[in-house]
């Protein structure tokens, strides 16, 4: 398991997409990993995590029925703070959730 981890994202990404499926409340992690690496393809890394959009998040989150007005039941804050946590830490957060 350690060994496709490793080949399908970096601890990085990793780390994002943990902090973001957090941000997403009933998200799992696993679904994100899943929904991301079919919308970007594998190896997650940070550099396309960088392209997604809020608009591509909530469509990956909203699967095959997405809509026009892409209603998941997800808030409109949640989900630019999620892409936002996909882009970057925090500023001023370390990943071990400590202030710096």
């Amino acid at each position: 398991m350690t060994q496709f981890m490793s080949q399908a994202m970096t601890r990085e990404a990793a780390l994002r997409i943990g902090l973001a499926a957090r941000e997403l409340d009933g998200t799992s992690i696993n679904g994100l990993v899943q929904a991301l690496a079919g919308k970007l393809g594998l190896p997650l890394t940070e550099t396309r995590l960088a392209t997604l959009t809020v608009t591509d998040l909530c469509e990956v989150l909203a699967g095959e029925h997405a809509d026009e007005s892409c209603s998941i039941g997800v808030e409109h804050e949640c989900l630019k703070r999620a892409v936002r946590l996909l882009w970057h830490a925090l500023d001023g957060v370390g990943l071990t959730g400590e202030t710096g």
